[in-house]
């Protein structure tokens, strides 16, 4: 029996070896899980500082899409706001900012963001925004001068547009030019002066302008707040893209289908005129001054319509057409659609010429006295004591004393398919490019 006795001493040893490793085991797990979580709790206010900083940003490019969107004011550089949460006020972002302007347009943001948890833990980001956005400008959607009107000098007194209108120039108004209802779309500055209005008392507009809004000694105005000037805006938005000019050319001409090709110019005056071809047709009744029309007519040379000669007198159009010349247009007489048709939706004249065009009317014999569209490559004059309804598109339009300029809300439903294009993207939001964390001072 010594030999039980002795084995059974051996595993009480074992026993207290194993019993002295376990409890050492313990207390270094202890250890360091105490470790872990201190290490725990700094990581968490770390991580918290990041976030509220990223929250900052967020919350600026809320307010940029917010401005582009719907005109709000964006707070200026340097604001803050805190966070809270279920328990409380949790930490805080300050957000600071700077414009990235190209060629005195706004193209976009550098900004930076400072996140603070409650236990004092910060980390600041810095981000680059651009503009971006997806909302589509056509150019038939607006009375349209390329470049600015009246040679970018005076616009002529007493000139009122009366619509949706865009220029990538600037307005230098004077002598009472009203811009009586919008959108108004202006790319460069704006110079008020004399009596001029932008919108009027019991019709507030939406302007979007590129650069400035002035006094002629330079003295800013604030759209939203303009103090004594003529200035009636109900929502400002400090942006204004770039609509490009459309083209009408050789190869847009070789593109349409069904054309009546006419050489040599066209005059419509005084005798009967009868051209038909695939659809696309030119009837005139010098007797009653009817005038029918229909498809596509291209005329190689210029096209008069009327005389420049003789009392005022009217030519009554009806059906839709485009009435092209390689040349210039001018239009002498009232030109109106029949009363018979509805204009633009059974009747609509649209002139095109790839050079310009000059409508006159000769004082005519009443109101409206043009009901029609007239495009031009390069220049519009619309003569002195002149109204017309429907739209003028141009490189550069001009406009003399007293005229007017009516664009119909539902023109932009009657266009010809076959129309070539011409839009433009406005922002209505951040695009975030380029991020990075910077090192707190």
């Amino acid at each position: 029996m010594w030999f039980l006795k002795k084995e059974n001493g051996n595993v009480t040893l074992l026993v207290l070896v194993m019993a002295a490793v376990i409890i050492l085991g313990t207390a270094s797990m202890i250890g360091f899980l105490y470790r872990d979580i201190g290490f725990t709790k700094v990581d968490e206010g770390n991580l918290r500082a990041l976030n509220f900083a990223e929250a900052g940003i967020a919350d600026f490019q809320y307010k940029v899409s917010q401005n582009l969107v719907l005109g709000e004011e964006l707070p200026p550089s340097g604001y803050s706001e805190k966070v809270s949460g279920a328990g409380g006020e949790e930490g805080a972002f300050t957000v600071t900012y700077e414009e990235i302007l190209e060629d005195g347009t706004l193209k976009g943001f550098k900004v930076t963001s400072a996140g603070t948890d409650k236990s004092s833990w910060q980390r600041t980001v810095r981000v680059n925004f651009s503009l971006g956005g997806s909302s589509i400008l056509n150019i038939y959607d607006y009375i349209y001068s390329a470049r600015s009107m009246n040679n970018g000098e005076l616009m002529a007194s007493q000139t009122s547009i009366i619509g949706p209108f865009f220029t990538n120039g600037h307005l230098n108004l004077r002598g009472g030019v009203a811009f009586e209802k919008g959108p108004v779309f202006v790319k460069d500055a704006i110079l008020m002066g004399g009596s001029s209005s932008i919108g009027i008392p019991d019709g507030y507009i939406d302007l979007h302008l590129g650069g400035s809004m002035t006094t002629l000694d330079g003295t800013p105005i604030d759209p939203l707040d303009p103090g004594g000037e003529n200035v009636y805006v109900d929502n400002y938005y400090r942006i204004c893209p770039e609509l490009p000019m459309l083209v009408i050319d050789d190869a847009y001409l070789a593109n349409l289908e069904d054309v009546l090709w006419i050489e040599g110019g066209l005059q419509v005056r005084d005798k009967d005129i009868h051209l038909e071809h695939n659809g696309s047709y030119i009837i005139y009744t010098a007797s009653d001054k009817v005038l029918k029309i229909g498809g596509n007519i291209v005329v190689q040379g210029d096209i008069i319509l009327g005389s420049e000669k003789g009392a005022p007198n009217v030519i009554v159009y009806e059906g839709t057409a485009k009435l092209i010349s390689t040349g210039k247009i001018t239009v002498f007489y009232q030109l109106v659609s029949n009363p018979s048709t509805l204009f633009p939706q059974e009747s609509l004249l649209i002139l095109i010429s790839m050079t310009d065009a000059y409508l006159d009317f000769k004082k005519s014999l009443g109101k409206p006295e043009g009901e029609f569209v007239a495009i031009a490559n390069n220049e519009i004059l619309l003569d002195e004591n002149t109204v017309i309804r429907g739209s003028l598109i141009a490189d550069h339009l001009i406009v003399d004393n007293n005229s007017r300029i009516y664009y119909i809300e539902e023109l932009s439903d009657y266009w010809p398919d076959d129309m070539p294009e011409a839009t433009a993207v406005i922002p209505d939001r951040a695009v975030m490019e380029s991020w990075q964390e910077i090192r707190n001072q």
